[in-house]
C-alpha cells in the first residue's frame, strides 16, 4: 500500500507537515510500502480523480481501495491515522467478489455472506 500525501506549496499547513512527513518516511507504518508527495497543482488529474478538495490530504491507497483524511495533524494523530486505513482496507480487501466489487456484508448463520453490489451474486466468505 501507498501513502500519499497532497498538497500545495503555498499552503501554510502543508509546509508544517513536511518534518512529521519526513519523520513517518523514516520509520514507515506497518502495510505502507512507500510514501508519495504530490503536489496538487502539478497532478491535477490525480488529484481531481480522487477529488480532492482540501490540502493537505493524506490517502492511503492499495488498489481500486482507498481511504483518505483531510488537514494537517500531529505525527501521532496521522501515524495512528495511517494503521487505521490500512487495517480497514485489509478487511475490506477480504471481502472482494471474483468480479472485483466490493460486497455489502450482512451476517448469517452459515457464516458471513457477502452480496455483491455489482454482480449481485452472493458468496460465503470464511476466515
Amino acid at each position: 500500500m501507498k501513502l500519499y500525501e497532497f498538497s500545495s506549496k503555498t499552503c501554510g499547513p502543508c509546509k508544517a507537515m513536511v518534518p512529521i512527513i519526513e519523520k513517518l518516511k523514516a520509520k514507515l507504518p506497518e502495510g505502507i510500502d512507500e510514501i508519495v508527495q504530490l503536489d496538487v497543482e502539478e497532478e491535477s488529474t490525480l488529484a481531481d480523480k480522487l477529488e480532492i478538495l482540501a490540502v493537505p490530504t493524506f490517502v492511503v491507497v492499495d488498489g481500486p481501495v482507498y481511504r483518505v483524511a483531510e488537514g494537517a495533524m500531529g505525527a501521532a494523530a496521522l501515524r495512528r491515522w495511517v494503521v487505521g486505513a490500512v487495517a480497514k482496507i485489509k478487511k475490506e480487501s477480504l471481502l472482494r467478489c471474483r468480479c472485483g466489487a466490493l460486497g455489502v456484508v450482512r451476517l448469517g448463520s452459515r457464516g458471513h455472506f457477502v452480496e455483491c453490489d455489482l454482480c449481485r451474486e452472493e458468496r460465503t466468505h470464511r476466515a
